[in-house]
């Protein structure tokens, strides 16, 4: 019986001596003090194409957004009449998909700095020319002061003081606003641009110039 006893005590200190020396090992592995760094998967492109918009293929909202609108500061879109168009104001010339999310990301957190309820623009185009969801369109974007009711916010990434928007960017935009006109029935001539209705250097002298063209 003594025997028995014995070799049954040796067996439980071997079932918990062994976990403990795994987890000494385990943490062994990462030199002392450092922390523990899970690198993510890769951001994945995926492309949603608008049932409605012929020819414009939409990167869905959830492609890039971390973080949700405050939906206790936003407001109902209403009835849709205008649109107005932006420049970012940095320079880029990037068109790597992952840089893209970073840089967009960085954007609506900073219109949350602001006080914003969500990124500011509804579209954004980058130089690559893909579109880019931003606010819903159910919801009053915040890109120009006083003049958000109704209105449709575009913003391009780079700065057109600067540089000039891509051909891809052009292509894209005329797409995207004449595909907007139609819908909402926008006429030319409530097609904006930031600095015609606050005082503004946006969107930059080079692409106020296209757009010249694109009401013409």
């Amino acid at each position: 019986m003594d025997n028995f006893s014995e070799a049954k005590k040796t067996f439980m200190k071997c079932i918990i001596y062994i976990p403990a020396v795994l987890l000494v090992l385990t943490i062994g592995c990462a030199p002392q003090g450092s922390p523990l760094i899970i690198t993510p998967p890769p951001v994945q492109e995926s492309v949603f194409e608008h049932p409605q918009a012929s020819g414009i293929e939409i990167i869905q909202r959830d492609r890039w957004a971390q973080a949700s609108p405050n939906m206790g500061e936003i407001n109902p879109m209403g009835k849709i009449f205008r649109l107005t168009i932006h420049h970012e104001a940095k320079v880029c010339y990037n068109s790597d998909w992952l840089q893209t999310v970073l840089r967009i990301r960085g954007i609506q957190k900073a219109h949350f700095q602001n006080g914003w309820a969500d990124i500011g623009y509804h579209y954004l185009i980058d130089y690559k020319g893909r579109v880019w969801e931003g606010r819903s369109l159910r919801y009053q974007g915040a890109h120009v002061r006083d003049n958000n009711e109704g209105n449709i916010g575009i913003a391009l990434l780079g700065n057109f003081n600067v540089q000039s928007p891509s051909k891809l960017q052009k292509e894209s935009l005329k797409r995207l606003v004449e595909y907007l006109r139609t819908t909402y029935s926008i006429p030319k001539s409530r097609v904006y641009t930031h600095r015609e209705l606050v005082v503004t250097e946006c969107p930059g002298d080079q692409l106020q110039a296209y757009v010249n063209e694109l009401r013409r």
